[in-house]
């Protein structure tokens, strides 16, 4: 039996879907004896044709019909049947095999940029970037989103915010302010640990003072052609891979001390680190022979080789210049494309293991802290009314529905279809609204009264007490409190610590993190303990003033 349900509360994909990317439209209940498992499905699911008429009749019908249903691609051996669960494709010729499934699967998943229309044969859909293309984006976007942001603002009569949006207009265009940033910016790429950044001696996280714009991930998914994607990739043609962009990464002007590291050769826990560090959705774990990571000595840089791409390569943003973090990388790109020929078609952009990601192949987010719309309830109404299709959101962990420590992420949703401009821009308008109506939420907390108020100052006292007290804590909850503290410090609620002490506690009192700070073996059963009595040390002198 199956019924239609919302999304939110779903059971796991079947197994044989995990890599769907598809909007869930069914829950699949199967009862066997006292046994009953629940599943969820997408509405077309070739999972949910087998189980409701296995090899019937109909099936074998369709398969007759459709001539299509046993196709194959003759380099790889990746299947149409694989392609349809959310499998990932096996090399650069699959776009040409399986073209149209390709792209019908992507509208499907609502990874397909509304402004293509696939009624239009022999037209390119990819509009950004071809390899070698030394496209610099200027920062003039964020001028643009500061003054739609103000126009909204205006709008809506709130002048207080509105003046603050106008001194960050002035700044941004004063000749003086933008001299001290290209000098800070300079300042801050050639500064870094003399360490190996994975033993978090240094990292840039640590100088951290921003409110709410934390910071963002900019990268770029990249494969040579002629090469099968790593799925489908030999033992011998895996090192030959990393050979051959290590060779080039190594070189780089754009990174300092580059060093290459196999993942055999790294422990469990340096690859936790990685994850944290580079706030990457892509688990580390299962990495092995045959993949390997490029990292530099400011910990803003990370290139991994033959995960899912040939090089995923990332870089770390706090100064809220998504276009400075996207020009590095495509100056690295375009040294490594000297080199080597890379993946692409004038159809769909770079070629990319997952459809989902060709096109620019780059994925954005960004990473803002917002404790006064969620506990003021207002980030659902907020959301609806600047809602841009063009972008989803998420939680810390990936989760739509789980917004630890009241850090929403913001991710372009489309990467074929758009222009890298275009990318950045929507992103940086989206933010730019959000800030401003955060902004304006924490002036009513700071300067008004009422039950409303009095429930948040009750939140940020209790954190309070759970951070300066506790005996043992876990992650979850610990960022939940510093999320308080941060609302509370710049609510000038508490005092005796800075913003950038509480951004820096944000990362390193996660598991990989702290124990790289002890430098010690810790047991499992004592983290929470040691957690708990870290946080006291960094906070010593921390006052509530409410």
């Amino acid at each position: 039996m199956f019924e239609k349900k919302p999304e939110k509360h779903f059971p796991d994909r079947p197994l044989e879907c995990g890599d769907c990317k598809k909007p869930i439209a069914i829950r699949y209940t199967e009862i066997v004896g006292d046994l009953i498992t629940h599943t969820s499905m997408c509405a077309d699911c070739p999972e949910l044709q087998r189980r409701l008429y296995g090899t019937s009749p109909q099936e074998h019908v369709y398969n007759q019909v459709d001539p299509t249903a046993a196709l194959e691609c003759g380099n790889c051996g990746t299947t149409l049947e694989e392609i349809k669960r959310g499998h990932r494709l096996g090399c650069p010729e699959c776009y040409t095999v399986f073209e149209d499934v390709i792209l019908l699967e992507m509208q499907a998943a609502n990874r397909l940029s509304p402004r293509v229309s696939l009624g239009k044969k022999n037209l390119p859909i990819h509009i950004g970037r071809a390899p070698g293309e030394s496209l610099a984006i200027n920062p003039s976007s964020r001028l643009l989103a500061l003054n739609e942001a103000l126009k909204e603002t205006l709008g809506r009569e709130d002048y207080e915010q509105a003046a603050l949006l106008r001194d960050q207009i002035k700044a941004l265009t004063d000749s003086q302010y933008l001299k001290e940033r290209l000098e800070d910016k300079s300042q801050v790429q050639t500064s870094g640990s003399s360490h190996d950044p994975l033993l978090c001696n240094e990292s840039p996280w640590n100088h951290n003072n921003n409110l709410i714009w934390l910071g963002s991930t900019v990268a770029l998914h990249r494969n040579i052609e002629k090469f099968k994607f790593p799925g489908k990739l030999a033992p011998d043609k895996r090192q030959q891979i990393i050979s051959l962009i290590n060779q080039e990464l190594l070189a780089s002007p754009q990174l300092k001390n580059p060093k290459l590291i196999r993942a055999e050769d790294m422990p469990p826990i340096e690859k936790e680190f990685l994850v944290e560090h580079f706030l990457t959705s892509q688990s580390f774990h299962q990495t092995h022979t045959g993949e390997a990571f490029v990292l530099d000595e400011t910990g803003e840089f990370l290139a991994v080789l033959n995960l899912n791409d040939h090089v995923f390569m990332e870089w770390i943003d706090q100064r809220e210049d998504l276009e400075g973090a996207w020009n590095h990388l495509v100056k690295i790109e375009s040294n490594l494309s000297q080199a080597v020929n890379l993946a692409f078609s004038p159809q769909f952009g770079f070629l990319t293991a997952d459809p989902t990601e060709c096109g620019t192949g780059l994925t954005v987010s960004v990473f803002l802290h917002l404790p006064g719309l969620l506990h003021s309830n207002r980030l659902e109404e907020v959301i609806k009314k600047t809602k841009d299709e063009g972008i989803r959101q998420t939680g810390l962990q990936g989760n739509p529905n789980e917004i630890i420590g009241d850090i929403l992420v913001l991710h372009n949703n489309y990467t074929l279809g758009l222009t890298e401009e275009n990318i950045l821009s929507s992103l940086r308008t989206l933010a730019t609204k959000l800030i401003a109506e955060e902004k304006s939420v924490r002036s009513f907390l700071e300067n008004g009264h009422g039950y409303e108020i009095s429930i948040v100052k009750d939140k940020v006292s209790r954190a309070y007490g759970i951070l300066m007290h506790s005996y043992q804590i876990e992650a979850v909850e610990a960022l939940q409190a510093l999320s308080l503290l941060k609302l509370g410090l710049d609510l000038h609620w508490l005092e005796g610590t800075q913003q950038k002490t509480l951004n820096a506690l944000l990362f390193s009192c996660r598991r990989a993190y702290l124990l790289c700070h002890y430098a010690q073996k810790i047991q499992q059963d004592e983290l929470s303990h040691k957690r708990a009595e870290f946080i006291h040390q960094q906070l010593r002198g921390l006052t509530l003033l409410i």
